[in-house]
């Protein structure tokens, strides 16, 4: 600003008055500017002096040291004073797992009715050794503890792993200090353990507060469709011991864990909203949150000739089908009953994938066969036409999968089509129980907030009905009602006959046909037979 005066005055030096006091004018500005100048920079010194006799911190990325010797560590400080912080497996001192120890004996939950009779009314205990047998069984458990003055506000366990394409986060235990609740300090744990990547996170509790804090971490509501849908899978997953084979129905996992519920259930009787159902003695809830728009993204389907198919993609075909297609039964050599069948890049390329008639459907999982279909299309002479012949189809036992499919429509033929489709009936019972929900989780705009009535829905779609109508009351079997104007019908289709189907395909263990019934739903394929394959290289 002094310059543009300075400047201004001498492109005017004619005018001598003006320029002198425009002169006078930069003169004043500049020990103002002088000044602030100084103020700053006195300040700036002082920042840099503070910075200086700042206390050493805890190392901030994995592998540094800390000063507190527990070798890597990951520390945060809100500003109330509340200090997180994220231990690998292998840096957790002994004496940290003690404080862990005699908060959760302190804190936990007494055992209920259902425990033996000596313990009902007291605290439930742990030990060192079972918080690192049941929580810290592999490289990827960590622990996050929050401290506030240097005690122990609470902790949580967790173990990272990879789930349907995406990274995951299961947490094992959460406790929380009963001096330090209202803190907010669950949801903060929670965040801290999942970092700034988005994940799907999972836990078991009795414990509503717990379900609420994961929902206010991750910012989504866990809704019971998904908790049915992802559950089962995501704790097999999560490879976390006692969680493994564990019994699961609706949003309920019997995990024999009788603790007192009186004062769950009294919060629960507050919670109108509460969506995952009733709690049963010896039970816990499933809640599971995924970021759904990092799932099924990653998901692709693919097509290949024999002629263009990788050697990498050909090796993991029979991969899958080795890890994935079934048990040799009886009848096959001694040597190989109960084992799994498996099959060679070398037999694949000659026996099923032999010139390009053949081809092959792929669906990959982050560039991973987790799904194939083998087929042939050649020319049949007494039809004039090319027949399709499927050879061989496989999916990933551990791969993604649907418990239902569903539609609206006004046609009784789209109904049949999707029966066709998932090789279920549509059953009444079905819909009634699970209709509405799937719906409304489905967040498809037109639909998901639409009246319901019965079997139908009110979508104000205004088709004519004339041939519908006639198709449907020509139809003995159909059993989803007549529709009005504006209306459409709701199916919703799952593969409820699976349990039935594994019963029948199964005996002592061993599938008769070298098939895993999970593989065959709605699928038709070639089974596999001992004599196929005695004479190849596995």
């Amino acid at each position: 600003m002094a310059s543009q005066h300075l400047q201004e005055g001498i492109r005017e030096p004619s005018d001598g008055k003006k320029f002198r006091e425009r002169l006078n004018g930069a003169g004043r500005l500049v020990p103002e500017l002088c000044s602030s100048a100084r103020k700053n920079i006195k300040n700036f010194g002082k920042m840099i002096k503070a910075w200086l006799k700042r206390k050493p911190k805890a190392a901030s990325r994995p592998g540094e040291e800390n000063s507190t010797g527990q070798g890597p560590v990951t520390n945060l400080q809100d500003q109330d004073g509340i200090k997180f912080t994220t231990l690998q497996r292998n840096d957790i001192q002994e004496e940290t797992l003690q404080e862990c120890v005699n908060m959760f004996c302190a804190c936990y939950a007494t055992w209920g009715p259902g425990a033996p009779a000596a313990r009902v009314g007291h605290q439930v205990k742990t030990t060192v050794q079972r918080l690192r047998k049941e929580h810290l069984f592999s490289d990827d458990c960590c622990l996050t503890f929050a401290t506030v003055n240097g005690s122990l506000a609470g902790y949580v366990f967790h173990r990272s792993f990879r789930f349907a394409g995406g990274p995951a986060i299961w947490i094992t235990q959460l406790v929380v200090s009963s001096n330090h609740r209202n803190k907010k300090i669950a949801i903060r744990l929670m965040k801290n353990a999942m970092g700034a990547i988005p994940a799907a996170v999972g836990l078991i509790t009795s414990h509503p507060f717990a379900v609420r804090s994961l929902e206010r971490a991750t910012g989504k509501r866990v809704s019971p469709e998904m908790v049915v849908v992802y559950g089962p899978a995501m704790m097999k997953a999560s490879g976390v011991p006692y969680l493994q084979g564990l019994p699961m129905a609706g949003c309920l996992v019997d995990t024999q864990f009788f603790a007192d519920h009186s004062e769950v259930l009294d919060l629960l009787a507050k919670m109108p909203d509460w969506s995952l159902g009733a709690l049963e003695e010896g039970k816990e809830f499933v809640a599971v949150v995924l970021p759904f728009e990092n799932f099924r993204a990653f998901m692709s389907m693919e097509f290949r000739l024999a002629s263009t198919l990788s050697d990498e993609l050909a090796a993991q075909c029979a991969k899958l089908f080795s890890t994935s297609y079934g048990v040799w039964g009886r009848g096959a050599p001694p040597d190989r009953v109960g084992k799994r069948a498996k099959m060679s890049v070398t037999w694949m390329r000659r026996e099923i994938f032999f010139d390009d008639r053949c081809f092959v459907s792929l669906a990959l999982l982050e560039n991973k066969v987790i799904g194939q279909a083998f087929c042939r299309r050649f020319w049949y002479e007494p039809l004039q036409g090319d027949v399709v012949w499927i050879i061989q189809l496989v999916r990933a036992l551990d791969g993604p999968s649907d418990v239902a499919a569903g539609l609206v429509s006004s046609h009784p033929y789209a109904i049949r089509a999707l029966e066709s489709a998932t090789n279920t009936r549509v059953d009444p019972s079905f819909l009634t129980q699970h209709a509405v929900g799937i719906i409304r989780s489905s967040q498809v705009p037109y639909i998901h907030k639409r009246e319901i009535t019965g079997f139908r829905i009110n979508t104000e779609f205004f088709v004519d009905h004339t041939e519908v109508n006639a198709i449907r009351d020509g139809d003995p079997d159909w059993m989803l009602g007549s529709l009005e104007d504006g209306e459409e019908i709701v199916a919703v289709d799952t593969e409820g006959e699976l349990k039935q189907v594994e019963q029948n395909d199964e005996h002592d263990g061993v599938r008769d046909n070298g098939s895993d019934a999970r593989t065959t739903i709605g699928e038709f394929h070639r089974p596999l037979r001992a004599g196929d394959l005695q004479q190849q290289p596995w």
